[in-house]
């Protein structure tokens, strides 16, 4: 695919990119595969947002693994008040 925007750069050509360039920290990514990758919809299907807190627990878990302590907040902001927020961006006063 070609990128619209700089903001569209594909990460696999960013770390071609850093490679050439000799510039490329050790990184991880933790993702999940998707289910449909045809149908167009806006927000997140059920089924991520269902897995959502396993990609959160595997996320720390990899964190961990790499000697970085997670802690949890005293007061979560839910998945879908964080989505609503994103989508629906309220200027500041």
């Amino acid at each position: 695919t070609t990128a619209q925007s700089v903001h569209e750069i594909e990460v696999t050509q960013m770390i071609e990119t850093c490679k050439m360039v000799g510039d490329c920290a050790n990184i991880t990514i933790v993702g999940m595969v998707p289910e449909d990758i045809e149908s167009i919809a806006f927000g997140l299907s059920d089924s991520v947002r269902d897995t959502f807190p396993q990609m959160i627990e595997s996320s720390i878990m990899t964190l961990e693994a790499k000697g970085v302590t997670a802690q949890k907040k005293e007061h979560v902001t839910a998945l879908s008040v964080i989505i609503d927020e994103y989508a629906n961006p309220v200027a500041p006063r």
